[in-house]
């Protein structure tokens, strides 16, 4: 019988990267700060699982919507699709951020902009995966307590059988205290603290709203 662990990491996106800025960045700190690569960030957290094997990267986003904010668009796009060339276990879920009545890009007196949907999918995903036995270990990256009934239910099963998928939730560390992590109310989840020091290691510095040169179209 083998040893290894299947591991899929779900990233929230947003939540990943506001609470990077928020533990380890200054308030207006360039907005590349506190983005990550996911791929080297879930090869981190897959690397602290005895026998861990890192099968899948799923990354749930956000993303703007190009008749409001076309270089947030752009950049995202960019983005998603460095994502998905770097690494074919890369799963890439989106869906349009929702834009209050008046919106003007730049604006900051008209409301919010939220994202709608993104934690539905992603609680999803995460129990019809465990009830399809797609992973032997959920890893769960995000601070929204909206995700804890499926980490719960992921729990609950696995107790109640005695046997099939785990999950395990993730958070940064700040150097003073310990951020916010999601916590459940129905069992214990285990906890996978990422300090400063590994954050450094997995940063990404591009700026994704300028095209590099493998972005821009091929002249014939």
């Amino acid at each position: 019988m083998s040893d290894e662990v299947r591991v899929t990491v779900f990233l929230d996106w947003q939540n990943v990267y506001n609470h990077a800025r928020e533990s380890f960045h200054a308030r207006g700190d360039h907005y590349t700060k506190g983005q990550v690569n996911p791929v080297d960030l879930s090869e981190v957290l897959t690397s602290r699982v005895p026998g861990g094997s890192l099968t899948a990267i799923r990354i749930y986003r956000g993303m703007p919507d190009n008749a409001y904010d076309p270089n947030g668009y752009g950049a995202a796009r960019r983005q998603e699709s460095n994502w998905l060339r770097s690494d074919t276990r890369v799963i890439v879920t989106s869906r349009k951020l929702r834009y209050p009545d008046g919106y003007t890009h730049g604006s900051s007196n008209i409301g919010t902009v939220k994202e709608k949907g993104i934690d539905v999918a992603m609680a999803l995903d995460i129990v019809t995966m465990a009830t399809d036995q797609s992973y032997d270990l959920a890893i769960v990256m995000s601070c929204d307590h909206d995700l804890a009934p499926a980490v719960e239910r992921v729990l609950t099963r696995r107790s109640t059988r005695g046997e099939g998928p785990g999950v395990e939730v993730a958070a940064w560390q700040k150097e003073s205290r310990k951020s916010p992590r999601m916590r459940v109310t129905r069992g214990r989840v285990a906890c996978h603290w990422l300090s400063q020091q590994d954050y450094w290691g997995v940063t990404d510095d591009r700026d994704y709203r300028r095209p590099s040169p493998i972005d821009l179209p091929r002249r014939r």
